[in-house]
Order: C-alpha cells, then structure tokens, then sequence
C-alpha cells in the first residue's frame, strides 16, 4: 500500500505517520529498547502532536 502512494506521487498523510508512529511506540515498549531509540520515537511523537494542534 504504502509503495503504491510513492508511485502516484503522493507522500504519508499525517494520519499515516501518526498510526506509524502509535505503532512504533508499542512495539519499542514490548521488547527491550535502547534508550535512545524510545526517546527518539517519543520526540517525533511530539512534534506529529505539535503539527495537530
């Protein structure tokens, strides 16, 4: 699916990033993570927050 937006032109919309990032997060707290890596997804996290409002 997500090849298919990148051979039409069109880029991840928001809510794509989003559902990504939401996705991540779970899966960084299920499984040891280094710290930076959770801190990272965290920081993008914040900033997708920060584009919403």
């Amino acid at each position: 699916m997500g090849n298919e937006k990148q051979r039409n032109g069109k880029g991840a919309t928001d809510s794509d990033l989003e559902r990504a990032v939401s996705e991540l997060l779970t899966e960084l707290n299920a499984v040891p993570t280094p710290p930076k890596i959770t801190e990272l997804a965290q920081e993008l996290q914040k900033r997708l927050d920060q584009r919403r409002s």
